[in-house]
C-alpha cells in the first residue's frame, strides 16, 4: 500500500512538472509569435551604386518643397563621405538645396566655404587630422561646386559647439576689413590679427582642463563682442552675421545634453540670417537624427511648432552590416519566410512591391524589442561593404 502511495505521488509530481514545462513552452511560443507578428520590416526600394540607388529610392523626397534631409551615420566609417557627397549632389540637382548644415562650429563651416571658393586646402583640417576619404570628398565637392552658377553654389552652415579655437580665430582674421577699427575695439581686433595659428596647447593640461580653458576664452570673446556690439557690427558690416552665428551658440562639450537644442537653435538662426528658403541637408551622428527621441536635433526640426521644417524633415539612417552598428541585430529573411510568419501578400501587394524595387527578395526583419528602429527614420541605407548599396523603407 505504501509503495502504491509513493508511485501515485511520483506520477502526480511528474504530471505537474510536465504541465509546467508545457505551460512554459506555450508561453514562450505565444510571446515569440507575438513578437514576430508585431515585428517591423524594411522593404528594398533600390540597389546599385550609391548615387544611382539613392536617386531611384528617394523619388518621394524629390517631390518635397524645401525640406530638411538628415543623414544619420556612425562616426569614423569611410563610406560615410561617399554617401554624404552623393546625397549633397542629388539634393542640389533634384531640389535645388545648397545649404549644408554640419556638426561643426560656424567658424569651421566658414573655412569650408572658403575652400569651396578657392580650392586652398590650407583652410581645411585645423587642429585635427583629416582622413583621406574626407579630403577626396571635399576635392570632389569643390569640383562640383565650380560647375554651379552664382546663387546656386553650396554653402556650409556650422550649427554645433566650438571644438577648436583655431578655426574661430582664423575666421575672425579673414573677416577683419582693411580699415582701422574704432578705438573702443582697436586693441582686441589687433590682438586677434596678431595671433599665430594653430594656437599652441598647454601639454600639462588634461583634456577636461583644455575644454574648460577653451570655454573660458569663448566666454571672454562673447562678452567682448556683446558688450561692444554696435562698434563690432559697424566695423564688420555685412560680415557681422558670421560673428553673430559664432557667439550665439552656447553649446559646450562639457554639457553634451545641450547640443541638440543648440543645433536646432543654430539651424533656425542660420535660416533667418542667411534667408534660407530652399531647405537644408546635413550629416550627423545617429544620436542627433533619431526621430523617436524628442530631444534629438532631427526630431526638433520635425516636431517643434516654430520649426521652419515642421513635418517636412526626413531622416536617412545608415546600417553597416560588417561594422558594429547602433541599430542592434538585424537579420535577413526571404519572402517565403515572410509569408509563413505574416501571411502571404495579395497579388496587388506583391505587384506593387516588385514594381518599386529591384531587390524585392531582400527584406529586413526587426524584432519587437527593436521597434524604435522603425520610428527613427524614413529611409535606411544598408551597407554590406563596398557598392552596391541597398536603400530600404520601413513598413508594417
Amino acid at each position: 500500500m505504501k509503495a502504491i502511495s509513493i508511485e501515485i505521488a511520483f506520477l502526480t509530481n511528474l504530471l505537474l512538472f510536465t504541465m509546467l514545462r508545457l505551460l512554459c513552452v506555450l508561453s514562450f511560443l505565444c510571446f515569440f509569435g507575438l513578437s514576430l507578428i508585431q515585428a517591423q520590416n524594411f522593404e528594398c526600394l533600390s540597389e546599385g551604386s550609391t548615387s544611382d540607388a539613392m536617386q531611384q529610392a528617394f523619388g518621394d523626397l524629390w517631390a518635397k518643397k524645401s525640406p530638411a534631409i538628415m543623414l544619420g551615420i556612425a562616426e569614423g566609417v569611410g563610406i560615410n563621405q561617399e554617401l554624404y557627397l552623393s546625397l549633397i549632389k542629388l539634393c542640389n540637382r533634384n531640389l535645388g538645396i545648397r545649404h549644408i548644415a554640419c556638426e561643426r562650429s560656424h567658424g569651421e563651416a566658414f573655412l569650408f566655404n572658403k575652400y569651396l571658393e578657392t580650392g586652398n586646402e590650407n583652410y581645411l583640417g585645423y587642429e585635427y587630422e583629416w582622413s583621406e576619404e574626407m579630403r577626396i570628398a571635399f576635392r570632389d565637392l569643390y569640383e562640383f561646386n565650380r560647375t554651379l552658377p552664382e546663387g546656386k553654389k553650396l554653402v556650409f552652415l556650422g550649427i554645433d559647439a566650438v571644438q577648436y579655437l583655431s578655426p574661430i580665430v582664423l575666421t575672425l582674421q579673414e573677416l577683419v576689413p582693411n580699415t582701422r577699427p574704432p578705438k573702443e575695439i582697436e586693441s582686441f581686433v589687433d590682438s586677434i590679427k596678431s595671433l599665430t595659428l594653430p594656437l599652441p596647447r598647454n601639454p600639462t593640461l588634461s583634456n577636461q582642463q583644455l575644454l574648460k580653458e577653451k570655454e573660458r576664452q569663448l566666454a571672454f570673446l562673447r562678452a567682448e563682442i556683446t558688450t561692444k556690439m554696435p562698434y563690432y557690427r559697424t566695423f564688420f558690416g555685412e560680415n557681422y552675421k558670421h560673428i553673430a552665428m559664432i557667439i550665439s551658440n552656447t553649446s559646450t562639450f562639457l554639457e553634451p545634453g545641450k547640443r541638440n537644442t543648440e543645433m536646432y537653435k543654430g539651424a533656425m538662426m542660420a535660416c533667418k540670417i542667411f534667408d534660407i528658403k530652399d531647405g537644408i541637408i546635413g550629416m550627423f551622428g545617429s544620436n542627433h537624427t533619431g526621430l523617436d527621441k524628442k530631444w534629438s536635433f532631427a526630431s526638433k526640426l520635425k516636431n517643434e511648432e516654430a520649426s521652419l521644417f515642421a513635418n517636412n524633415t526626413y531622416v536617412v539612417n545608415v546600417h553597416y552590416e560588417r561594422t558594429k552598428s547602433f541599430y542592434g541585430k538585424i537579420v535577413t529573411i526571404e519572402n517565403s519566410e515572410l509569408d509563413r510568419v505574416y501571411g502571404k501578400r495579395s497579388d496587388t501587394e506583391e505587384a506593387e512591391l516588385k514594381q518599386n524595387t529591384k531587390c524585392d527578395n531582400f527584406i529586413l526583419k526587426v524584432s519587437s524589442d527593436r521597434q524604435s528602429l522603425v520610428s527613427r527614420m524614413d529611409y535606411l541605407v544598408y551597407i554590406t561593404g563596398a557598392s552596391p548599396i541597398k536603400v530600404l523603407r520601413p513598413f508594417n
